[in-house]
């Protein structure tokens, strides 16, 4: 691997998380994976991405807290780009994690399924932008979240512990 390779390797990958201890995961770990996940596209560094996915969408399924029913018809992306369903999921339950109790909220869980979207090359297409710009108009205003946009902007997935 030449240097320039193996520097954007340590890029795309920097701030992913460490694997769990015991290498099964907890709620903590989970959040900070999938918040470290709304920052990767779907093909960047993939060794880690296939990973870490396997391990949240695991906890996901089993976990008694976190619920996520998907229907596909409200999320018109997925009719564009069916790949997108992981992330949906991922990012679905980052918001049931960092908001227990609350419904999600709809504009902020597309704002990062597009930014997954967009750091994929090989998926982002004029359609696939049209879809998420359709589906933005018919959402309803939501109130201002604050603290998640400033995170988000801050660059909070940079606190994920690792390489």
């Amino acid at each position: 691997m030449t240097w320039p390779t193996l520097c954007l390797t340590c890029l795309t990958c920097w701030g992913a998380p460490n694997w769990p201890e015991g290498g099964e995961p907890h709620e903590q770990w989970v959040a900070s994976a999938l918040q470290w996940r709304s920052w990767v596209g779907v093909e960047e560094c993939v060794e880690r991405t296939a990973a870490i996915d396997a391990l949240t969408l695991r906890w996901i399924a089993e976990s008694a807290t976190v619920t996520i029913r998907v229907e596909t018809a409200s999320w018109p992306e997925l009719q564009v780009e069916p790949s997108l369903a992981r992330p949906l999921v991922q990012m679905l339950a980052l918001e049931a994690l960092r908001h227990p109790g609350d419904a999600p909220k709809v504009r902020r869980v597309q704002r990062r399924l597009q930014r997954v979207a967009r750091r994929s090359p090989d998926l982002w297409s004029d359609p696939l932008a049209e879809a998420f710009a359709q589906h933005r108009k018919q959402l309803p205003r939501q109130g201002k979240d604050s603290d998640d946009n400033a995170a988000d902007r801050a660059g909070e997935h940079q606190q994920g512990e690792g390489s």
